[in-house]
């Protein structure tokens, strides 16, 4: 129940650090036109934001913005891997709502359009603007427009068709059709409009060629995730608290511990997925003497007074969530220590009526577990309360706690 409680105020506190603030520079244009410098919230939005925190310093008061209280934001989050900047632009524009998962299809082929005050999310400036947006269902659009033109949905709908008595999924694709009318001009890229699937990266390629071929600059405000992940060395220290999962009473262990790690990043997760790969010194004293009466004349006598030392790994996966400076995580894995020297002895005394035999007891080389743990991190700092339920050299189980601080040494592209 104690270690329950540990972790769930640590879970608690952690819980209450995630609400703050991730101020980024960046700026707003208002409803005048006015370019007006500052920081704004940067949340790394999975959808598309209908409002933002902004502040033109960081002391000042935030002041919370619509769609309709500006004409567009960009922000840098200067805190990622690898830098990354959002434009959004304040438009009306008419949205198809017709569902898009399999289970809600149905043969209605007409589209349901609604009409909305959203922030766009712009992917590539150019001959014409891609704009992308997800809404409250988790539906993906895409728009367009070229300069002063208005801003228009490239439509991509799925519905059903009975076939020989059998539902079938058709896919409109209108969209394909937009980019033929808008793009006629070239006919280089008539072939590629056919090839281009309803996703990011094609639909951003096929505005980069256009613009290219016609000589126009581009601005991109999205790139795909690095082909490269992020490799980080840290070391670790801190202590950490032992009981024994046995009846005979042998006394807690308090000590200290230290490592070294590796924080493996994938490039596609890259904010959120890792894995951590560590080793650990420690050292571990069990000590009790436990004598078992069977009868008159048989008893035996458990004694142990080990100093046993362990190089421990771990293989933990991560997940954290990323505010900036600040880094939340929990992880969770298995433990394999290896004892590389130890002091002491472990023996079994049986005795039967006069005579007595004394057995020394093997020690244990290696011990398995699985662990688990909660923390956070700021900047290259990190503070982590750690839970592991472990087998011991002693051949009894240990349930152990540990509280460990850490630093990033270095941080490279692998």
């Amino acid at each position: 129940m104690r270690k329950v409680t540990l972790l769930l105020s640590f879970a608690i506190v952690s819980n209450c650090l995630f609400a703050q603030k991730n101020f980024q520079p960046g700026y707003i244009i208002n409803n005048s036109g006015q370019k007006i410098e500052g920081f704004i919230d940067y949340r790394k939005w999975d959808r598309n934001p209908d409002k933002i925190s902004f502040m033109v310093t960081m002391e000042g008061e935030p002041i919370t913005y619509s769609p309709l209280d500006i004409k567009s934001f960009y922000v840098k989050d200067e805190m990622s891997y690898y830098l990354k900047d959002e434009m959004y632009i304040s438009a009306i524009v008419d949205i198809d709502k017709s569902p898009y998962s399999i289970s809600e299809l149905t043969q209605d082929f007409n589209g349901k359009f609604e009409k909305e005050v959203v922030f766009l999310s712009l992917y590539i400036q150019g001959a014409y603007n891609l704009y992308y947006y997800k809404d409250e269902n988790k539906k993906i659009h895409y728009f367009i427009n070229n300069q002063g033109n208005e801003i228009e949905e490239l439509i991509f709908r799925k519905y059903l068709k009975i076939i020989e008595g059998n539902s079938k999924v058709m896919k409109y694709e209108q969209y394909k059709e937009k980019l033929m009318d808008y793009l006629q001009d070239d006919p280089s890229i008539i072939t590629m409009i056919n090839k281009t699937s309803y996703n990011t990266k094609p639909l951003i390629d096929l505005i980069e060629k256009y613009s290219k071929n016609k000589g126009i600059e581009i601005i991109k405000y999205f790139e795909p995730a690095p082909k490269h992940g992020k490799v980080s060395l840290k070391v670790f220290g801190g202590i950490f608290n032992s009981t024994f999962s046995t009846k005979i009473d042998i006394p807690s262990n308090i000590g200290y511990t230290f490592g070294i790690g590796l924080n493996e990043i994938s490039p596609r997760r890259l904010q959120r997925f890792s894995w951590d790969q560590e080793i650990l010194f420690y050292n571990e004293k069990v000590n009790y003497n436990y004598t078992n009466v069977e009868t008159v004349i048989l008893s035996y006598n458990y004694f142990c007074d080990l100093d046993l030392y362990y190089a421990k790994f771990n293989f933990l996966g991560k997940y954290h969530i990323d505010y900036g400076n600040f880094k939340p995580y929990f992880h969770a894995g298995i433990s394999v220590a290896t004892l590389f020297a130890y002091k002491g002895e472990k023996n079994e005394t049986k005795t039967f009526g006069a005579t007595t035999t004394v057995t020394d007891e093997k020690v244990g080389q290696i011990a398995l577990g699985i662990v688990g743990g909660i923390g956070a991190s700021y900047n290259k700092l990190s503070l982590e309360l750690r839970y592991e339920k472990a087998g011991s050299a002693s051949s009894i189980s240990a349930n152990n706690i540990y509280v460990l601080v850490g630093f990033d040494l270095i941080s490279i592209k692998n």
